[in-house]
């Protein structure tokens, strides 16, 4: 058994201010958990993992942020579907300024723009001899200060004058390279000046990276809805990730979720797609065996799907909902939050509001029977089972029957 594959995630934002010192903007970095700087040598990596905690796991989600966000973008993304789960109105694709400008990059960077992306240029240090297409596509070029020796800068600054981009000054560190800037006339500034990174942590319970594989295979194989469903259904990591999706800013929804099917439905194929794509390079290369907490989650809601069958006649959606209530319900030991919190991010339906947070409704005393038959209380179990109006004989298969089904995902059935 691997350890457990709730992950600690981190990353950084920095703002960005305009002339008059307002806060404009927000450039996202990445960083490791254990120290706060950047360890990955992958920058693909780097860049999807900054995209999916900051956009989906974060509390102070960036997809509800007002300012413009700056994201490094190599160019693997940058020519991948997957970039277009990124909102498209307040979004910078920051652009490495060694990116070599061929036809295909500088395609890409017109449709994106197209669709409502900003293009901006990093570390910038000169202009090219002759024409420079990329200065054609961007909207902004960031300089670095302790790239570009004050002597250069005036020059460099010239240089870039036909060009119609907006200049922003990073590494801005005292008053008088601030002040500098501002008589150049660069627009944006950002650096330890202003304000120095702010960190942000927090746990996210991935699923395994052979699950997501063949998530991603089912997909592109244009697999059923049902096959798709299931692989969610049987992972409960993957249905945490897709809650925190629908429910942010560029994909929410009004409306409460209360299944699986809802959730992918809101989504879409396509968004799920480029989701599931950017989630593969923002997962650790491990093991395909969950650990033993999600294990419990994912038994949690087979029993309660299960004992649903049998507690009500309102079948499909009421089954629907007891699994989801399930597989939920330890949410908060795998991400060490108050599950009043959770409930808030990931806005459910009332039914599984109530179940959760009070154990209460059909649903809340389903939960309440398979926490008590988890531990063992047989007075409560009996006194549940009553009211539910559910033979102990059904309770006990049904509980068989959901540990043969962890056994069988897991592989330990063989």
């Amino acid at each position: 058994m691997k350890p457990s594959d709730t992950r600690d995630f981190a990353f950084a934002f920095q703002p960005v201010l305009d002339r008059v010192h307002t806060i404009i903007g927000m450039e996202l970095l990445y960083r490791d958990r254990l120290d706060m700087r950047a360890q990955t040598d992958d920058p693909t990596t780097m860049s999807a993992g900054v995209i999916i905690s900051a956009f989906i796991h974060a509390n102070g989600d960036a997809a509800h942020c007002r300012y413009n966000l700056f994201f490094n973008i190599v160019e693997e993304l940058l020519m991948s579907e997957m970039l277009e789960f990124l909102p498209r109105m307040n979004v910078t694709l920051q652009l490495p300024a060694t990116l070599a400008p061929t036809e295909a990059v500088i395609s890409r960077c017109r449709e994106l723009k197209s669709r409502g992306y900003a293009i901006a240029l990093d570390h910038f240090t000169c202009v090219p001899s002759g024409h420079s297409p990329l200065l054609s596509v961007a909207d902004f070029v960031k300089i670095d200060l302790q790239e570009v020796p004050a002597s250069e800068l005036a020059a460099l600054v010239l240089q870039l004058k036909p060009w119609n981009v907006k200049l922003l000054a990073e590494k801005v560190e005292t008053a008088e390279d601030a002040a500098f800037c501002h008589q150049l006339g660069f627009h944006m500034f950002q650096g330890y000046y202003f304000a120095r990174p702010t960190f942000i942590e927090g746990k996210r319970p991935d699923p395994a990276k052979l699950t997501v594989v063949n998530l991603l295979a089912q997909l592109m194989a244009d697999a059923h809805g049902s096959v798709i469903e299931e692989i969610f259904r049987e992972n409960p990591g993957l249905v945490y990730h897709l809650l925190r999706l629908v429910n942010t800013a560029a994909f929410g929804t009004s409306s409460k979720i209360g299944s699986i099917r809802q959730a992918l439905n809101l989504l879409g194929r396509n968004q799920l797609i480029r989701w599931i794509q950017l989630l593969l390079y923002s997962l650790d290369d491990k093991g395909g065996f969950p650990s033993a907490l999600l294990q419990l989650a994912a038994k949690r809601g087979k029993l309660m799907e299960l004992l649903a069958q049998h507690a009500s006649h309102e079948l499909g959606s009421f089954q629907e909902q007891a699994h989801m209530a399930g597989m939920l319900s330890l949410a908060d030991a795998l991400l060490g939050m108050g599950m009043e919190e959770i409930i808030q991010l990931l806005n459910p339906a009332d039914v599984l509001r109530d179940a959760l947070l009070k154990r209460e409704g059909r649903i809340g005393y389903l939960l309440s029977l398979c926490e008590n038959l988890e531990s063992g209380d047989f007075d409560q179990i009996e006194s549940l089972a009553a009211r539910l109006h559910i033979p102990m004989q059904t309770i006990l298969k049904c509980q068989g029957d959901a540990m043969a089904w962890v056994c069988m995902l897991s592989g330990e059935g063989h």
